[in-house]
């Protein structure tokens, strides 16, 4: 009888960790949005990723539009961060528009159309932004209204 119930009491309680998600946060995403700045002009096309302090944190990330605005998205589309602090890192896609390339009339022409597309200078951002060890960028969640995120040359 006695093992029945020292069963019965290490199912409860392994039952009540599981419930509780074994010490990890039960928190609920908080909406975060944002703006990011470029010597303070917008930042589109940007991906912004807060990396959380605590272990028991999650990783939120967000993609800058046109004025450079971002909402983050947790678990689904849009729902925010889990509250906590975060280290916050940004990179920037470049990209070829169809204009910038130029037809080629023969095999030698196509060879260096390719490599200067190899060449052509797209957006780039001081390194320490990009490197969660390195980055400057920090925040606290909840933010208090919209979070501006203001980048600059040295990368401060």
């Amino acid at each position: 009888m006695r093992r029945l119930a020292a069963s019965m009491c290490g199912i409860a309680i392994f039952c009540l960790l599981t419930s509780l998600g074994c010490g990890g946060s039960s928190s609920k995403p908080v909406p975060v949005s944002g703006i990011l700045l470029e010597e303070g002009k917008p930042l589109a096309a940007a991906r912004v990723t807060f990396n959380p302090v605590e272990s028991t944190g999650r990783m939120a990330f967000g993609l800058t539009d046109s004025e450079g605005r971002f909402k983050l998205t947790t678990f689904r589309h849009n729902d925010g961060a889990l509250p906590g602090r975060y280290k916050i890192t940004v990179s920037v896609q470049g990209e070829i528009k169809e204009a910038d390339v130029k037809v080629a009339h023969d095999r030698k022409e196509m060879y260096r159309e390719m490599e200067r597309l190899r060449n052509l200078k797209v957006h780039k951002i001081h390194e320490n932004y990009t490197n969660l060890a390195k980055t400057p960028l920090q925040a606290e969640v909840p933010v208090e209204g919209e979070l501006r995120i203001e980048l600059n040359k040295n990368g401060t």
